[in-house]
C-alpha cells in the first residue's frame, strides 16, 4: 500500500522486550544485601532511591548506554557528566547506594 504524503512510517522494533527490560530493571534496584540473601529492609529501600536518583539526573541516548551506565552503577561509578553537571546529587547518590547497609542515611 503506498504512503500518503505526511504519513509517519513505523520504525523497524529492535531492541529489548518488555519482560528483559523489567528483568534488568530489578536487578539494578536490588541492594547488595538483598543480592546476598541476606533481605530487605529499611536500608534497601534507601538504596533503591538512590538508583531512583540516579536515574532521575541522567538520560540515555540508547538503551545499550544505560545498561553500561547501571552496571557501573552497581560499582558506584557515576559518569562523569553527572559529577560535573550535578555534584551535590552524584555525592548523595552514592551515599545512598553505599555498599554497607548500616552507613547509608536513615530514614526518619
Amino acid at each position: 500500500m503506498p504512503r500518503r504524503r505526511g504519513e509517519a512510517t513505523a520504525a523497524p522494533r529492535r531492541g529489548f522486550s518488555l519482560r528483559s527490560v523489567l528483568a534488568m530493571e530489578l536487578t539494578w534496584y536490588t541492594s547488595p544485601e538483598e543480592s546476598d540473601d541476606s533481605g530487605a529492609t529499611f536500608a534497601s529501600d534507601v538504596y533503591r532511591l538512590g538508583v531512583l536518583l540516579f536515574e532521575l539526573f541522567c538520560t540515555f541516548e540508547t538503551m545499550e548506554e544505560k545498561m553500561r551506565a547501571m552496571a557501573n552503577l552497581r560499582h558506584r561509578v557515576l559518569p562523569p557528566q553527572l559529577l560535573v553537571k550535578w555534584p551535590k546529587e552524584a555525592y548523595f547518590c552514592q551515599l545512598l547506594m553505599h555498599p554497607v547497609p548500616e552507613t547509608r542515611p536513615k530514614m526518619r
